[in-house]
C-alpha cells in the first residue's frame, strides 16, 4: 500500500501490469490481504480510486508541514534538528538569547575555512576536522564529505536557509529533486534566507565564506568537465573509492 500510494496514475497502471505480466498475485494488507483478480478493471478502477484519495491526503498533509516549516524559518521558531560542529545548544546561562552558543571547536571551523581559502585543497582540511570532539569520540569519520558540509553551511556567517535539504516524493521542499547538498552553493539556491545573526554568533567572515563558495563552485565545474573533451566511457562519471575525487579520462604513451 505504501509504494502505490506513492505513485501517480500511470505508475499505478505499470505496477499493476509487470505484476499481472509475472504471473504474480496482489493482496493489499489494508484490505484484509483478499487476493486482487488484477483482470477485472472494475475492480482495478475502485483501487486506483482508493490510491488517489490516499495519495491526495499524503500530498496535503506534506503540504501542510511544508507551510509550518516556512511559516517557524520566517519567524525564527523552527528548532534545530542537528547542531552545526563549532556550536552547541544555550541551556540557558548568561548568554543572552542566542539559541546556538560557540564550543571548543568553533576555532577549528574557522581554521577549516582559512586553510581552504588559502590551499584550495579539501584534503589538507581533514586532519583538522578529525581534532574536533565529534570525531575524536568517534560519532562520526571526518571525511572530505565532511568538510565540504562544514564549507557549504552557511550557519557559520549567521544565515539558515530553507528550500535546499531535497524533497520527498511529493515535492515537501521544492519542485524539483535536489541532491548532494555538499555540491550545492545553498545561500543561491535557497528558497528562503533569514540572517539569523540575533541568534547564533559567526564563526566565519561573509568574505571567507564567499572566497569558500567560489572555489567550491568552481571545483564543481571543473570536475564534472574532466574527460569531457575524450571518448572515454565513464569519465566523469567514476570516483575514486580512497580519496572521493572525479576521474577523468588520459592517454599515456
Amino acid at each position: 500500500w505504501s509504494r502505490l500510494t506513492r505513485k501517480d496514475s500511470m505508475e499505478f497502471a505499470d505496477d499493476v501490469k509487470w505484476i499481472r505480466d509475472a504471473g504474480a498475485s496482489l493482496a493489499i494488507k489494508k484490505r484484509g490481504c483478499k487476493i486482487l483478480d488484477l483482470h477485472d478493471n472494475i475492480e482495478l478502477l475502485k483501487l486506483q480510486m482508493e490510491v488517489y484519495v490516499a495519495n491526495q491526503e499524503i500530498v496535503d498533509k506534506a503540504y501542510r508541514i511544508v507551510s509550518t516549516q516556512r511559516t517557524k524559518i520566517q519567524d525564527k521558531t523552527l528548532g534545530w534538528n542537528m547542531v552545526p560542529l563549532g556550536y552547541s545548544r544555550n541551556e540557558g546561562t548568561d548568554k543572552g538569547d542566542k539559541e546556538l552558543v560557540q564550543n571548543e571547536d568553533a576555532p577549528l571551523v574557522k581554521e577549516i575555512f582559512d586553510k581552504f581559502v588559502r590551499t584550495k585543497n579539501i584534503s589538507a582540511c581533514v586532519p583538522i576536522l578529525q581534532r574536533a570532539r565529534r570525531y575524536q569520540d568517534g560519532e562520526a569519520n571526518a571525511s572530505q564529505k565532511m568538510v565540504k558540509y562544514v564549507l557549504r553551511n552557511p550557519l557559520y556567517i549567521g544565515q539558515r536557509v530553507w528550500g535546499v535539504d531535497g524533497k520527498g516524493k511529493h515535492h515537501q521542499i521544492r519542485n524539483e529533486k535536489t541532491t548532494q547538498l555538499t555540491s550545492k552553493n545553498r545561500m543561491n539556491e535557497a528558497v528562503y534566507v533569514v540572517d539569523y545573526t540575533d541568534r547564533i554568533d559567526p564563526i566565519v567572515s561573509n568574505a571567507v565564506f564567499s572566497m569558500a563558495q567560489k572555489i567550491l563552485d568552481g571545483n564543481r565545474k571543473n570536475a564534472s568537465a574532466i574527460g569531457k573533451d575524450r571518448k572515454y566511457k565513464y569519465a566523469s562519471k567514476v570516483r575514486c573509492a580512497c580519496c572521493g575525487y572525479m576521474m577523468g579520462g588520459n592517454t599515456s604513451r
